[in-house]
């Protein structure tokens, strides 16, 4: 017999507890960056909508923090300039204010079940205490995507384990993802590499076996790899690829080239153009591979539940 889905008032009561204790870390930030923030910048307001508030409460976070084609909203970069505490603590405050923007969209994906985005809150959620770090000027000694000191793995409670009972009863499709072993393409690899597997967390590593003459290892989640075979789009309007300012980039950044895909994901940033949309190509096609394989699972759920 199937499992039973979640309904949305089940997936919102599910994520609030979550978004309540993130939105309390970012503004917590936000006071700590810039203390008279309210003051000197166009802050939006930052709260948890009820459950059918989500799609209202992005498209008044959009129209703060961006303009109609997306670039920074003109208050915004006003406000950089003429800001007494500095121009660095405006734009950390902005960059706060678009993680929480970020958390609401992938708030709206899990309520709605989107294919292929419901679970990208997670990923938030957990990389969310390393961008209040840099933003706030505090040294983590690590960069999103290398390996955190032991001592420091599992001080954050994962996202998952919160939702584990709550998800219990729905199906997450997570057959056919590729194996330990398998050729791959990977989100942060140009070339092909074996897949090693994941450890549960956000962190990745690549090993090389300099001796055996194979492929490096790349250890990551499962939904950052597709099979070697899967097709890379020439192009696709879906990858968008901005030139920033230097005064927008982060700190530590390789250049101002910065990269968003669809579903309202963290933004990377680029040494060049190229390296952004080819990046980005091979991103989606993960992405595009990930959603057809959730797709197809669910629509084989839908089959069985319908036989007499």
């Amino acid at each position: 017999m199937p499992r039973r889905s979640l309904t949305p008032e089940e997936r919102f009561n599910a994520i609030r507890p979550v978004l309540v204790d993130a939105r309390h870390k970012i503004t917590t930030a936000i006071e700590t960056v810039h203390p008279a923030a309210a003051e000197c910048l166009p802050m939006p307001e930052l709260v948890v909508p009820d459950v059918d508030g989500f799609d209202a409460a992005s498209s008044v976070l959009n129209a703060n923090l961006f303009t109609a084609n997306g670039s920074r909203a003109a208050a915004w970069v006003a406000a950089w300039s003429g800001c007494a505490h500095g121009s660095k603590a405006a734009v950390a405050v902005y960059e706060l204010c678009y993680s929480w923007y970020q958390l609401i969209n992938a708030g709206r994906s899990r309520i709605e079940s989107m294919p292929g985005w419901a679970n990208h809150i997670e990923g938030l959620v957990e990389m969310l205490p390393g961008r209040i770090a840099q933003l706030s000027g505090v040294s983590a000694g690590v960069e999103h995507g290398e390996t955190p000191p032991a001592s420091d793995r599992g001080k954050e409670k994962r996202m998952s384990d919160q939702l584990e009972v709550v998800d219990a009863g729905a199906d997450n499709g997570a057959a056919g993802v590729p194996a330990v072993g398998d050729r791959v393409i990977s989100w942060y690899d140009d070339d092909p590499v074996e897949y090693g597997g994941g450890d549960g967390g956000p962190w990745t590593t690549l090993s090389f076996a300099l001796l055996a003459g194979g492929l490096p290892v790349r250890k990551c989640e499962p939904e950052r790899v597709a099979p070697a075979g899967t097709p890379i789009p020439g192009k696709d309007a879906w990858v968008s690829v901005v030139k920033r300012t230097r005064a927008e980039m982060p700190y530590g950044e390789p250049g101002v080239w910065q990269l968003t895909l669809p579903g309202g994901g963290v933004p990377t940033w680029h040494r060049t153009k190229r390296d952004a949309t080819t990046i980005g190509l091979r991103r989606l096609a993960i992405l595009d591979w990930h959603r057809a394989r959730v797709e197809a699972a669910t629509a084989s759920d839908e089959a069985v539940a319908d036989q007499p």
